[in-house]
């Protein structure tokens, strides 16, 4: 009996519960996909409780899963440890009610969507984001046609005009155009009918010329740009050759003087002149703030809310306007999270790069799915924080996936063996990774 061998690894063998409830569990979770997805980007304005109430399809995807799912769930320590460092920045945040708010919002989101991927198969995870994407895009579309304010934004002080921009249900034209970006490269990479990625792509752009946001149209055209590459590159048959090299830089080239002219271009002819919107004055301001407490910043949003708090009014007063936030990813980290925020994120961030690189030959899209988000997400950065709030969730995402492609997690879970003519799979020593 395989129980009198106390050496080897346990064994689970599928049981009838499991058939019957491991598609409840799948459905669960994609639906908790595409809820948290909703809820993280703001695409449509719910209540408090209804961000509660999303967890519910996680504690059901989780509850109903297959034994051997829940045996053989992963998590990454980087993520977990990001997470309680955002938890654990309620202890000394200059605004203790905004970040008690956001924590009870985005932890247990970002936490339970680390085991519910842990538990779905990979492409259920990737079937519940294309949801999320058509959701989205739909309530956006909606949101344009039936309410003509979802297409322009407030009267800015001292004019008589509305800020132009296209937004839905979102609430800010900046704030959809990081997804509108991050949809662009999943329709990309993932989509594999032709029709939907020709209707989607036309809604992505169609939304996100009407946004007219130049960070957001010139990220869009680097993701375009850096796909086609990637595309030539799998199909090469010399890979190194010198033509393909030269090629290659070629068009990685014009896709960063193409986004960099977009961005001055729309910049311009906004109205926002040389400074991009006054981006150099916040960023010398917060640069100072900085200074004052670099090693674990002012906490997870704990400045540049309403009613201001007399650290966010100095700053105010030191850029010249009341600014929402850093206007750089690097700066809100470690204004948001210090030094100690930023080097765990940084290691969340390498982790998940090399994680990417190490997938397994036959899953090579995962692989550029990673390198095209990550590399957008540094492009996006330079004028836009993109590393925190929802894009945090993104990160536990793409760590969470890299965990289920990499060779070591299929040569381990792979392995299956035969016991009284069922099928059983070998339970993992090690459940969590770096």
């Amino acid at each position: 009996m395989l129980s009198q061998v106390s050496d080897r690894p346990r064994l689970a063998t599928p049981t009838t519960a499991d058939s019957y409830f491991g598609p409840w569990s799948r459905g669960l979770g994609q639906i908790y996909i595409v809820a948290a997805m909703v809820t993280a980007f703001g695409a449509y304005d719910l209540k408090p409780i209804f961000h509660t109430l999303v967890l519910g399809f996680a504690f059901g995807c989780l509850l109903l899963a297959p034994r051997q799912a829940i045996l053989d769930i992963r998590v990454s320590l980087i993520s977990v440890m990001v997470l309680s460092l955002v938890a654990a920045s309620t202890l000394w945040t200059f605004d203790s009610v905004t970040t008690a708010f956001l924590v009870r919002l985005e932890v247990p989101r970002s936490f339970f969507l680390l085991l519910v991927i842990a538990v779905l198969p990979l492409e259920d995870t990737i079937a519940g984001l294309k949801k999320a994407m058509w959701v989205i895009l739909a309530l956006t579309a909606l949101a344009l046609v039936v309410f003509p304010a979802t297409r322009a934004h407030a009267i800015v002080a001292g004019t008589d005009e509305p800020y132009p921009g296209w937004h839905g249900f979102f609430l800010h034209k900046n704030a959809m155009s990081p997804y509108l970006i991050f949809a662009l490269t999943t329709l990309l990479v993932w989509e594999k009918k032709k029709l939907a990625r020709v209707l989607g792509f036309l809604a992505i752009m169609t939304l996100m010329v009407g946004s007219q946001s130049g960070t957001g149209i010139g990220a869009s055209l680097f993701v375009i740009s850096f796909y086609i590459w990637v595309r030539l590159y799998r199909r090469s048959s010399n890979r190194w050759s010198g033509g393909f090299l030269i090629a290659s830089v070629a068009l990685l080239f014009c896709a960063g003087i193409t986004g960099a002219a977009a961005v001055g271009q729309i910049s311009e002819s906004a109205g926002k002149g040389a400074s991009f919107s006054g981006r150099t004055f916040i960023w010398s301001a917060v640069i100072d703030a900085i200074a004052q407490r670099p090693l674990l910043g002012y906490g997870y949003g704990g400045l540049f809310q309403r009613p201001p708090s007399d650290t966010t009014r100095e700053i105010w007063r030191n850029i010249g306007f009341e600014a929402n936030h850093a206007h750089s990813g690097l700066l809100d980290l470690l204004l948001q999270l210090g030094v100690v925020g930023t080097v765990l994120f940084g290691g969340l961030f390498v982790s998940t790069l090399i994680g990417g690189l190490g997938v397994r030959e036959e899953e090579q899209r995962m692989t550029d799915w990673i390198l095209i988000v990550l590399s957008v997400q540094i492009l996006i950065s330079l004028s836009e924080p993109v590393f925190l709030g929802p894009w945090l969730l993104v990160m536990m995402i793409l760590r969470g996936l890299t965990l289920k492609t990499m060779p070591s997690w299929r040569q381990r879970h792979g392995r299956v063996a035969t016991i009284h003519g069922e099928r059983a799979r070998i339970r993992p020593e090690h459940d969590v990774e770096i």
